[in-house]
């Protein structure tokens, strides 16, 4: 496996970028402390993209329902993959190798093109850019349209967090999507007090596999037991928050992305949070991953 790494005299981050242009490993360090910032991967023989610790969402991010879809008046079916079945999940960079255009002590630069019309209709390019300041990670993605058609855009990241017992998220959101047995949105309904992110909330009984909108762009993770907590701020165009917490695993995944799941089916919906692409255009979003010392 190949894998990049990033470092300073505080964090460290292993990059993966012939495994979906996955994280392996983001780091804390400092004198005798360490801590895992992202649940690490589990071995360097892990072949599963869930195996990593996050990896990037395009050209759409969550489930498009049993593949089918309708678009400037045509049909569509793609491919399901095994991620979302019944449905087709997460887009293909995940899926894919990356090229790596630049790597440094701090900085690492990957692109994917994607031009496959029996998988996805619209050709693409991805580039995914890392860089290791002081206390922070920041991860600048972007996707633009390559064809010579609109295309439907999302994009994300798909992090997973340690959650040791006590480990809390503190959010802002509004609303919840409720899901169906196979977790496709039903209705969109207030957030209720359960699911109220507002002040640092447990994890430790959560069950969530759900997006929120309405999401302003910052969450903080504080870890018992552990020097740091982490901050993550985000571009005010990822407006939709995807939590899943299962329950018998010491992970949890917090997303802040572009649109709800299902979204293209969803045009009806005025905050669904698909773009249209037009030939050249791009969709860009950042996110800082920041260490936050405990006092």
């Amino acid at each position: 496996m190949l894998l990049l790494d990033l470092q300073n005299e505080s964090l460290t981050c292993r990059i993966a970028p012939e495994n979906g242009g996955s994280i392996y490993s983001f780091n804390y360090h400092l004198g005798t402390q360490h801590q895992h910032l992202l649940r690490p991967t589990w071995s360097e023989s892990a072949y599963l993209i869930t195996d990593f610790a996050s990896w990037p969402l395009v050209p759409f991010s969550n489930r498009i329902k049993e593949g089918k879809f309708s678009f400037m008046g045509k049909h569509y079916q793609v491919p399901i993959n095994y991620l979302g079945y019944p449905h087709t999940s997460h887009g293909h960079g995940w899926e894919r190798p990356w090229k790596v255009e630049s790597h440094t002590s701090t900085h690492c630069i990957l692109s994917f093109a994607f031009n496959d019309p029996v998988i996805w209709p619209f050709p693409y390019t991805s580039r995914q850019e890392f860089i290791l300041h002081d206390q922070s990670l920041i991860i600048s993605l972007s996707l633009t349209n390559s064809g010579d058609q609109p295309m439907p855009a999302g994009l994300g990241l798909h992090p997973y967090f340690p959650k040791p017992l006590g480990t809390t998220l503190q959010a802002t959101i509004k609303h919840l999507w409720e899901i169906d047995e196979t977790v496709i949105p039903t209705q969109r309904v207030s957030a209720p007090a359960e699911y109220d992110f507002s002040a640092p909330k447990s994890l430790d009984h959560a069950r969530l596999d759900h997006c929120f909108d309405g999401y302003k762009g910052v969450m903080q993770i504080t870890w018992p037991h552990q020097p740091v907590g982490l901050k993550v701020t985000s571009s005010p165009n990822l407006q939709h928050f995807v939590v899943y917490t299962p329950s018998d695993k010491d992970f949890f995944c917090a997303e802040p992305v572009s649109h709800m799941p299902d979204a293209i089916n969803r045009s009806s919906e005025l905050s669904n949070g698909l773009k249209i692409l037009n030939p050249g255009e791009s969709l860009l979003a950042d996110y800082r991953f920041e260490i936050i010392p405990k006092p």
